[in-house]
């Protein structure tokens, strides 16, 4: 936690004008990473632009070597660009310090991971309630907003049951309450469903999909599963450290449906 004393993130953070990023959540100009391996210097990110409205569910998508990875690890504040700005929330993030991103991750970004990232011998209520407590939010406070976030993904009755006695659809259930719990300014989901099998996919991708109608949450996805990105309104595809190409979404909406495949999300 920063002192009392430290002045907030969002006042030291250097801002863009009001029309660069009036409407989005994330905005990203001439993104570039490059890494040196040995004697060679490899080209990561190549200089992606990307834009996020407010409220807007996105996927990501690319091959392996795409640069998928490591732009996920520079949305996610957990690395900085060799080039470029990042604003997140109108506040460029890709010039702040290792401390001011670690403040940013806690606060601002909400991380629902593959392996879901959950501490086994703690109840979902706990798990959920620990990055509520570190931000320096009372036991009670936690405790009432953890119940209210499993409540919201179907887990309202599991809430004392440790993650180790949870199945992995509700493990990441779990994990997408925590991720909602501090209200962040959006969501990072890195491969929500790729420990899971297909119909618990699906029902965790639902729970994802209701909560950004219902939450007006940003989301982004980021995803190799062309049925699971069919769920966003918006596929960005990355290829060779740019972006290649983006396409909308006819979103899907049917809930309740136990299965799915790629006839049953069309692309417009």
């Amino acid at each position: 936690m920063a002192s009392a004393n430290k002045p907030s993130q969002k006042q030291q953070a250097p801002q863009a004008s009001g029309k660069e990023t009036d409407g989005y959540a994330l905005v990203l100009k001439g993104i570039k990473k490059n890494y040196q391996m040995g004697s060679s210097q490899v080209r990561a990110l190549r200089g992606v632009d990307m834009k996020v409205k407010k409220g807007e569910y996105v996927a990501i998508m690319g091959p392996s070597g795409s640069g998928k990875s490591t732009l996920l690890h520079i949305l996610g504040c957990l690395d900085s660009p060799s080039e470029g700005k990042y604003f997140l929330d109108g506040d460029d993030v890709a010039s702040m310090s290792d401390d001011q991103l670690s403040m940013i991750r806690s606060e601002r970004i909400g991380f629902v991971f593959q392996a879901f990232n959950l501490i086994p011998g703690m109840t979902a209520l706990e798990n959920v309630m620990i990055p509520l407590q570190i931000r320096g939010q009372q036991e009670e406070d936690s405790r009432k907003t953890a119940i209210h976030y499993l409540g919201i993904v179907g887990l309202g009755a599991r809430a004392n049951h440790t993650a180790s006695e949870l199945s992995g659809g509700e493990r990441q259930r779990v994990a997408l309450a925590r991720a909602m719990a501090n209200n962040p300014a959006f969501i990072l989901a890195d491969e929500p469903t790729g420990n899971l099998d297909s119909k618990t996919s699906v029902e965790v991708m639902s729970y994802i999909h209701r909560l950004w109608e219902d939450h007006k949450v940003t989301i982004v996805m980021v995803t190799h599963e062309p049925v699971v990105a069919r769920y966003s309104q918006r596929i960005i595809r990355l290829r060779d450290g740019v972006v290649e190409s983006e396409q909308r979404n006819k979103v899907f909406h049917d809930h309740d449906s136990a299965r799915i495949d790629e006839k049953s999300i069309k692309l417009k």
